[in-house]
């Protein structure tokens, strides 16, 4: 398996943990627990990390390399994962807005919940079992190259974001009594951007 691959898979697997997350605070949210503190930090967490990082690395640099070397932008897997990274940031920026009200807070933090949680989930299976094994295929050991160097400068343009956002996941999984991921778990990160 290519770095670039690696390093997205275990990028994937903290998202994950931060679904489990958002699953025990829709968990508390039923029980009419709200800490909003801690569902400020983890919307922070997908929307820092996941989206801004993460999903810059697919769509700019992974998928756009792809589409260069003639794979379907349109009508394929490329555009069902645009479109789901599209909806997934709409459910965060709705989970922001309704932690922004003091009123009517619970049916759309529940609502949009969820349905995050469900699309991510199934987003992550589509994208490590069926996209970047076709990515594997398709690129080339150059195209893995350039990917690997241009990842690296994102996460220099973005400063150490691996670092400052497994840290505020393990700190919203601990006050959740969620086990974090191990940092085993998550070697190529380590060795690329130090965690």
């Amino acid at each position: 398996m290519t770095v670039p691959i690696q390093v997205l898979m275990e990028e994937h697997r903290m998202i994950l943990k931060g679904l489990e997350c958002l699953e025990k605070l829709l968990e508390k949210l039923s029980q009419g627990e709200i800490p909003k503190d801690l569902w400020e930090s983890l919307l922070e967490f997908f929307r820092e990390f996941a989206d801004k990082t993460h999903h810059s690395k697919e769509e700019d640099l992974l998928f756009s390399r792809m589409v260069e070397r003639g794979f379907p932008k349109e009508g394929g897997p490329i555009h069902c994962m645009l479109e789901e990274h599209r909806l997934g940031r709409a459910h965060v920026t709705a989970m922001l807005e309704a932690l922004s009200k003091d009123q009517d807070i619970v049916s759309p933090l529940e609502h949009h919940g969820r349905a995050f949680f469900e699309l991510l989930s199934d987003h992550i299976h589509k994208e490590d079992h069926i996209l970047f094994p076709m990515a594997s295929d398709y690129l080339d050991s150059q195209d893995w190259s350039f990917l690997q160097k241009e990842f690296q400068k994102v996460e220099e343009r973005f400063g150490k974001r691996h670092h400052k956002y497994w840290d505020k996941l393990a700190q919203v999984a601990n006050q959740l009594g969620i086990p974090m991921v191990e940092k085993s778990q998550c070697a190529t990160i380590s060795k690329e951007y130090g965690l």
